[in-house]
């Protein structure tokens, strides 16, 4: 019952008539990129993003390049894109994450992309609940990808969706989904492990604070891109789904007390009432930044520094400047059910009290 709930609030919010539900969004994503992937074409993607997106295409064997983003939102830069669209003439997917729970500016990609056959697709992980013009995200492309993982919008530490108005595509990859096999072996990952893998381990190795000791282990790792549904998120997922503005307007009365607090002190995301606010930004000069983490980090504040320049981090390419900038200076909050009001006010005094100690 619920799972047919699920799906029909999917396709509602989506604008979609086919969904097919998975056990991680990262195993959504490689479906696509196993099933729709032209040989000699390429995916685009934003330069700094979850490098999750990212291995599933490394591990569905599918080309990529790299389009640099906007520094205040983490999406796309339209500028950016349009010349890494001229400079490649073989891209055939475009893979539009809408992060920190901020739009893309979907409407102008899709006038880039014209009448060239490119696929639209919105990762709608970090931001499902947001608005533009009326439109939910992920209403946008030709496929939309949601997360039902640990700390999303709706968090139900387990699932994904993928929905699409193709017929084709969806029986194809419902069909490819079907065959109940693990997507990524033990052996391909410990494959890559020492190509790709290598620069994450020690990442994590040496970032114990940020919360993800738990991808040491290569077998968790795995679980990522495995085809094992369990169906105890369904519900929740299903109930939560329909009060989604709700959830919506609460998470938004939390980031107005940081945008109180910070205003004309600290450079801050900008959301609206439209958005659904994944993680709340701030933007703090590098070498003040990493000491203002130790000390968030030593109180017990939940604090991160997401995202990694995937290019430089991957592949040491230095080109894409504003991803490289932002990983320096980006601080994400919390803003999700396991922090209070009162938290974050305390969480942004905190903050806001270092830094003019510090100045």
């Amino acid at each position: 019952m619920y799972n047919h709930k699920l799906k029909q609030s999917l396709k509602k919010i989506s604008n979609k008539k086919y969904c097919i539900l998975f056990s991680r969004a990262t195993s959504a994503i490689y479906s696509i990129f196993h099933v729709i992937m032209e040989k000699n074409k390429k995916i685009v993607f934003p330069s700094n993003l979850c490098l999750n997106p990212v291995y599933a295409a490394i591990f569905a064997k599918s080309n990529f390049t790299f389009s640099d983003i906007n520094y205040y939102t983490g999406n796309f830069s339209i500028s950016s894109l349009s010349n890494t669209l001229s400079e490649n003439k073989n891209i055939s997917m475009i893979f539009c994450s809408h992060m920190y729970g901020i739009p893309n500016e979907v409407e102008k990609i899709k006038k880039k992309i014209g009448k060239k056959n490119i696929f639209l697709i919105e990762d709608c992980a970090q931001s499902m609940g947001s608005e533009i013009n009326n439109n939910y995200l992920g209403s946008f492309g030709e496929i939309a990808i949601y997360s039902f993982g640990y700390s999303k919008n709706i968090d139900c530490d387990y699932g994904g969706a993928l929905l699409t108005n193709d017929y084709k595509i969806f029986k194809e990859i419902e069909k490819f989904q079907n065959k109940d096999i693990d997507f990524v072996t033990i052996n391909e990952l410990r494959s890559y492990k020492k190509e790709y893998l290598k620069q994450y381990y020690n990442y994590i190795n040496s970032n114990k604070k940020m919360g993800f000791n738990q991808y040491i282990n290569i077998n968790h790792f795995k679980k990522l891109f495995v085809n094992k549904i369990k169906n105890n998120w369904i519900k929740k997922a299903s109930l939560d789904i329909k009060k989604i503005n709700y959830l919506r307007k609460i998470r938004n009365e939390k980031r107005k007390i940081y945008d109180d607090q910070f205003k004309n002190k600290i450079v801050f995301s900008k959301f609206n009432e439209n958005f659904f606010p994944w993680r709340y930004n701030i933007y703090i000069p590098d070498q003040k930044r990493d000491k203002l983490l130790t000390k968030l980090w030593s109180n017990n504040i939940h604090a991160n520094k997401l995202y990694h320049s995937l290019p430089k981090f991957l592949f040491n390419n230095t080109k894409y400047k504003n991803s490289i900038l932002l990983e320096k200076n980006i601080i994400n909050l919390w803003l999700d059910e396991s922090v209070n009001k009162k938290y974050i006010k305390d969480t942004s005094k905190f903050i806001v009290n270092n830094l003019n100690s510090n100045s």
